[in-house]
């Protein structure tokens, strides 16, 4: 295996890539190819002469139409848009089972695994080890019991066997080559169980939140794919209230350091808790139109990308990947990540306009605060020398290039004058905002929103972000 290593990474990172639509995961028309995971031919369903059984191949699972969404057909026909996620690449297909959480199927579980298992997909295994040990014969067969689903019983049942008879194969061949290199050991069994022991934990402890960041980021596709229709905004209907108090806690527990741009992240998803409720936060403030969707959207991409076990057990993997020895001085496992676009409706950085000034006057009208600016000179911070990050790096979709992330190390201060126009911004914003404080704000749709309340623009001190009172 470590000898195949530069043909299965370049093939794997190639996997990586690509657009993934979420609303053709929602239920897609598109054809589904032909070709199965496994470079066989698909097998179409067929009826057998026993009790109206039908077979199908895992190169097609079955569709079901008569609910296109996602979370309310029955499970076993999540299998099919599991197989969609995995044939837009690997990156694509552990955000959407991470998407699904709780909530994936037993079937679509399975449909992953046999992906992982496939040798182009050698180093995938790591990601979804977690689902290859869960995978429960029980489960599968209380899917099946329901009236869409029974007449695929025999054929689900037999695709289940030989999915757990080639875990337990795979399983094997890692425990013998993690004798032969302790460092493997850590790449596919220490970090993954490790990732999935902490996530198993979160899971217990965060069941709402996960749901609402679930729910808020389906909502924010088209409603399904047979509609032309965007997302409702019914939809989106009190999720700023809901996560509120959450998202409070996660602000104002981060070490907030200086930030002069609108991309710079301030560093509050670096926790699971911290990643899943600034996401549901993003996806709420997509839908309402606030402007710190772009600023949340860096924050979301700019660390680790942390949406569940499987992408979690990516990041962990890199983090270490350079420290570990491997026994073949050959065998490396270079940075990969597809982080700027997890689907092709919405890039997750989003908008990121927006402004600063230091505020001269603060007006309130009913829900409304209008801010005018001072035109006088003030200082303000700026980075004139930065270094490549060594762990962390950022996807440039447009220039294909993957890159260390930049931290600033060397930083000035300068003063300058403008003539900054006045803005509005809804009160619920209003944390920390008074005159003589200097503000940043984000802009969507021409809608602002405070990223931070600063005392001056030297920024040594936050009295606010993102509408939290510090």
């Amino acid at each position: 295996m470590s000898k195949r290593i530069a043909v299965l990474l370049s093939t794997f990172v190639a996997a990586c890539s690509g657009p993934l639509s979420m609303s053709k995961l929602l239920g897609g028309s598109s054809a589904t190819p032909s070709g199965g995971p496994d470079g066989s031919s698909a097998t179409t369903s067929s009826s057998q002469d026993s009790g109206g059984e039908e077979s199908y191949s895992l190169a097609e699972p079955p569709v079901f139409k008569d609910d296109p969404n996602l979370l309310t057909m029955p499970k076993f026909f999540q299998g099919a848009h599991m197989y969609r996620a995995t044939l837009r690449g690997a990156w694509k297909a552990f955000w959407f089972a991470d998407l699904l959480g709780d909530q994936l199927g037993e079937h679509a579980r399975m449909v992953l695994v046999n992906w992982c298992l496939k040798d182009r997909n050698g180093l995938a295994y790591m990601a979804c080890a977690g689902d290859a040990h869960r995978l429960d014969r029980a489960r599968l067969v209380a899917e099946l019991d329901v009236p869409a689903a029974r007449k695929f019983r025999t054929s689900a049942l037999e695709h289940f066997d030989a999915i757990t008879k080639a875990v337990a194969a795979r399983d094997a061949e890692i425990a013998q080559r993690a004798k032969e290199d302790p460092a493997l050991a850590q790449v596919y069994q220490v970090i993954p169980g490790a990732v999935w022991k902490q996530w198993d934990a979160f899971f217990a402890a965060h069941g709402p939140l996960l749901a609402t960041a679930r729910r808020l980021e389906i909502a924010s596709q088209k409603r399904h794919a047979f509609d032309d229709k965007g997302p409702s905004r019914k939809a989106y209907a009190g999720c700023i209230e809901e996560l509120a108090p959450q998202f409070a806690k996660v602000v104002r527990a981060t070490r907030i350091e200086k930030s002069t741009s609108f991309v710079e992240p301030f560093k509050l998803a670096t926790t699971p808790a911290g990643y899943i409720t600034t996401l549901a936060m993003y996806y709420c403030a997509l839908g309402n139109d606030l402007g710190i969707t772009g600023a949340l959207g860096s924050e979301l991409t700019e660390g680790e990308m942390l949406r569940g076990p499987r992408m979690a057990t990516i990041e962990a993997v890199l983090a270490k990947s350079q420290s570990l020895q491997f026994d073949d001085k050959s065998y490396a496992i270079s940075p990969w990540r597809d982080a700027n676009y997890i689907n092709e409706d919405q890039q997750l950085i989003g908008d990121n306009a927006g402004g600063h000034g230091m505020i001269e006057k603060v007006t309130r009208d009913g829900d409304r605060l209008h801010l005018t600016f001072a035109s006088e000179p003030f200082s303000y911070e700026e980075c004139v020398k930065s270094v490549p990050s060594r762990n962390t790096w950022r996807y440039d979709r447009s220039t294909g290039i993957l890159a260390p992330v930049q931290v600033c190390v060397q930083w000035v201060t300068k003063k300058a004058s403008q003539d900054t126009p006045p803005i509005d911004l809804p009160a619920a914003q209003g944390a920390g905002i008074q005159a003589g404080r200097f503000l940043q704000w984000g802009t969507t749709k021409k809608v602002h929103a405070a990223r931070a309340v600063w005392d001056s623009g030297k920024q040594k001190r936050a009295f606010a972000l993102y509408g939290v009172a510090r």
